[in-house]
């Protein structure tokens, strides 16, 4: 059987991730059935390529069904990532995933709410979650595992009418926030904007800024910010940001 380039172009990302994964739909899933009665009963969806026998079968499905391992568009099914853009031809277009998943994350309950307990994927309602809280910054949610996520920080954080969620700074890794609901002032170098239920900001890297919270009632906003080595954090003096108590 013809190796469809869908397939060996995944084949051969895969002798490098180590797994490989087609969708049902694609005519490259029979051949990857193929493959596994070759290999042995192994899930048609992941064929491990670990090994030599794998390694030089896959080289030669690629070397007879595939003309430069060029295909047009990602092999990933369109319908799990409905807003992914179709990745351009080469080699870089094959989707890979690992043989196994992670864990599903312990959730822990405590009397100030519910958080991950350890690493892994989880879904957990924010109304349950724990949450901290402060006079003068509000209250943000804190469902994150203890070493917290290593890519990103997200959450929740609830602001009253004149509550600051920090001091006026800035940071050299982007962040950004989504006001959901109530309204609130948006500090941003130095001018102010009054931001609203949807409103979106995007905080590039080295933008100074805080906010806080306004109108009649409480305001609760979406906020992530990029983690890892390097983060570095500035805070400077602002006569704007002073007159709501947000200034260094």
């Amino acid at each position: 059987m013809p190796l469809h380039p869908l397939f060996a172009l995944g084949l051969r990302d895969a002798l490098e991730n180590g797994s490989i994964g087609v969708p049902a739909h694609e005519p490259g899933f029979q051949a990857a059935r193929q493959l596994v009665r070759l290999l042995g009963q192994r899930p048609p969806r992941q064929v491990a390529a670990g090994d030599d026998q794998i390694r030089l079968l896959a080289l030669d499905l690629l070397e007879d069904g595939c003309e430069g391992g060029r295909v047009p568009v990602d092999v990933r099914d369109h319908r799990d990532l409905p807003h992914r853009r179709p990745t351009l031809a080469g080699g870089k277009g094959a989707v890979v995933s690992p043989a196994v998943g992670p864990e599903e994350a312990r959730i822990e309950h405590t009397e100030h709410g519910a958080a991950a307990a350890t690493p892994g994927w989880f879904v957990l309602n924010l109304a349950d979650a724990r949450w901290r809280r402060s006079e003068e910054a509000g209250q943000w949610s804190d469902f994150e595992p203890p070493d917290g996520f290593g890519a990103y920080g997200i959450g929740v954080h609830v602001l009253q009418p004149g509550q600051p969620n920090g001091k006026y700074h800035a940071e050299n890794v982007q962040e950004d926030f989504l006001v959901l609901t109530g309204e609130c002032i948006l500090i941003v170098e130095d001018e102010e904007r009054h931001l609203k239920a949807w409103d979106f900001f995007h905080c590039a890297p080295g933008t100074h800024h805080i906010i806080v919270g306004a109108g009649e009632g409480p305001c609760a906003i979406l906020m992530a910010g990029v983690r890892g080595e390097g983060k570095k954090l500035h805070y400077p003096v602002s006569e704007v940001a002073a007159r709501y108590g947000a200034s260094a």
